[in-house]
């Protein structure tokens, strides 16, 4: 059996939106040995809260500028959480997206 990780990183939460600029995933087997590693920058088209850009972001501003936005990326992340996980946990981060 393999184990799907994955993080958001988000620019802020305005209007109870998130606007995510980093999708990070980890797959691993069944004695957690790393099948494939990948972060997925995204344009967030938004803002930057302060604290994110002083203690999260790693990348420039302009970098994220460049990358796609989500709904360019969105087919390719469903794609990787359709397929590894189970339909509750791909559920269960859509909630996130909504609520968070």
């Amino acid at each position: 059996m393999n184990y799907l990780f994955f993080d958001i990183e988000c620019a802020n939460n305005r209007d109870k939106l998130s606007k995510i600029f980093s999708f990070g995933y980890i797959l691993v087997n069944d004695r957690f040995e790393c099948i494939k590693e990948e972060e997925i920058l995204i344009n967030p088209a938004s803002i930057f809260e302060e604290h994110i850009r002083e203690n999260i972001l790693k990348v420039k501003e302009e970098t994220l500028l460049k990358k796609p936005k989500f709904n360019e990326v969105f087919d390719y992340i469903k794609d990787i959480l359709c397929k590894k996980i189970s339909l509750f946990l791909v559920l269960l981060f859509i909630m996130m997206l909504i609520l968070f």
